[in-house]
């Protein structure tokens, strides 16, 4: 009895292999690497293993749902020759988050202007900015009070943050605090004429004309024991031994310089006019002695 068996060869071809990719979200750093996984329609356990040359966000600013491209895929492993990969660049989403930095601010000084105003005065600072970023803060700093004085409380609030390069950080705090000055504003003043009629006393009273004072402001100035250095008709000269006060609730707002040269300069600004003399004529009864002559008694009205 003969018999035959007959053999057939038949291929195994390899599977075709798709990679997927998944990307993490980070936070801004400045770069645009991206930390990914691979996975795959691999079948069962088979053992792959995947390496890749590239993994980048499509740009690095901050972002949701931003395209992360996987170049560059090859694998490898036990199982690796049973397949064939059919893409080495995979697609996927993730996000960079914006980066949380803190905000503080210093403060200088200003001059005076009746404002509670400090802006101007408010410089901001930060930490964790990336590089030299294109950033600019800026908020509303408002001193306690109006008033001239050092170290005074700054409030400030609504910090915001602008600038080419602000949509890669969040702020920590819109608010903050510190301190700054405000000095006096320099102003001048000067003695207005000081002139009175002769009155037999050396008393004299000056007046001010104080300039660049702020609408609304309370300031004014006064003298006290003011003195000609003599009773007579056609003096000016004022005796120096006298005070000058300054009033107002906003004196300590103000540096002044006041102008004495009026004091001591000549008629036109200051003197002792004098009196005008009333002189009254009195007539005295007598008996007839034939002629006109009359005798009279004088008086004047002077001090």
């Amino acid at each position: 009895v003969t018999s035959t068996t007959d053999e057939e060869i038949a291929a195994i071809t390899p599977a075709s292999l798709t990679v997927t990719a998944s990307a993490l979200d980070k936070t801004y750093n400045g770069n645009n690497l991206a930390t990914i996984s691979l996975n795959s329609n691999k079948i069962g356990d088979d053992t792959i293993l995947f390496s890749y040359e590239a993994t980048t966000f499509d740009d690095s600013k901050a972002g949701e749902g931003k395209t992360v491209t996987v170049s560059g895929i090859s694998i490898s492993g036990d199982d690796a020759f049973d397949y064939t990969l059919s893409n080495t660049t995979a697609t996927t989403t993730a996000s960079i988050n914006k980066k949380a930095i803190p905000v503080s601010a210093t403060g200088s000084s200003k001059m005076y202007d009746g404002t509670t105003n400090a802006n101007s005065v408010v410089s901001y600072h930060t930490s964790g900015l990336i590089g030299d970023p294109d950033v600019t803060f800026s908020g509303t700093a408002t001193f306690i009070d109006k008033n001239a004085a050092d170290d005074k409380l700054v409030s400030i609030s609504n910090i915001t943050i602008s600038g080419t390069d602000a949509g890669n950080y969040s702020l920590s705090n819109n608010a903050t605090s510190t301190t700054a000055s405000i000095s006096q504003k320099n102003i001048e003043a000067s003695i207005n004429p000081y002139i009175k009629y002769y009155d037999g006393t050396t008393d004299a009273s000056l007046t001010f004309a104080i300039q660049d004072v702020l609408s609304g402001d309370d300031i004014s100035l006064s003298a006290d024991n003011v003195h000609y250095i003599s009773k007579s008709a056609y003096t000016y000269e004022l005796d120096q031994n006298f005070s000058i006060n300054v009033n107002g609730l906003d004196q300590d707002n103000y540096s002044i310089y006041i102008d004495l040269n009026p004091l001591s300069s000549n008629l036109n600004n200051g003197s002792i006019i004098a009196k005008d003399l009333h002189v009254t004529a009195h007539g005295i009864n007598k008996d007839y002695d034939g002629s006109t002559a009359a005798t009279v008694n004088l008086t004047c009205d002077s001090i």
